[in-house]
Parts: C-alpha cells; structure tokens; sequence
C-alpha cells in the first residue's frame, strides 16, 4: 500500500468522525441503545475482539447504520461461512495490524504494524 492510500484512508477516518458528530453521534462512546447490540466489535470467525482505533470504527458504523449485532465478517469469511453479502452493501474499513518479527542490534523483537 503506498503512502498515498495510508493518508486517503486517514482523512476518510477522519471524515466518517466529524460525518457522526454532526449526526449527533459520538463514535468513542459505546452504542448503549437497546436497539443496537453493545460491546465490543468482535470478529464472527476467528472470535476475536477487534482493537484501538477499530473498535471507535466499527461501534461509529453500528450506530449510525443501525446493525443489531456487534458480530462482524470480511466478504471472504461471510461466503466461507455460507452467508451472503446484498447486492450494494458497503464495508467497513478498518486498521490491519499484524505483529512482525525486526532483528534490532542483533535481537529479535515483535513489533506491531
């Protein structure tokens, strides 16, 4: 990914944020609706819990989309699970990050990227 994408997807973010602001929705905040599942975002396959900025991301599109669930899938995952995606659906983007092993003055240390 080029540093042109990196810095697109950061004012994308930023846009979505001041986009919920003025709907009167404040992404850091936990979507404690009776009609929108709370806690954290976690991934339906793998069952993990999504992270950092991620979880400000995906409570933001919960809120402002109306999802009753807190479960989420990558397109590949939903048709590996034998769902199916709506002609028109849009994701929603999210941070990848991976721990990556870097030798430092002869050392190994895990570093996250």
């Amino acid at each position: 990914m080029s540093k042109t994408n990196k810095t697109d997807f950061y004012q994308e973010v930023t846009n979505k944020i001041i986009d919920a602001l003025e709907q009167g929705v404040k992404p850091w905040q936990c979507p404690w609706r009776e009609d929108v599942v709370a806690g954290l975002p976690l991934n339906f396959s793998t069952h993990n819990e999504y992270r950092g900025m991620n979880i400000m991301l995906l409570w933001m599109s919960t809120q402002l989309n109306g999802y009753g669930s807190a479960q989420w899938l990558t397109f590949k995952q939903a048709v590996a699970n034998g769902g199916k995606v709506r002609k028109g659906e849009k994701g929603t983007r999210i941070f990848f990050y991976k721990m990556v092993e870097k030798e430092q003055d002869g050392k190994k240390r895990n570093t996250q990227c």
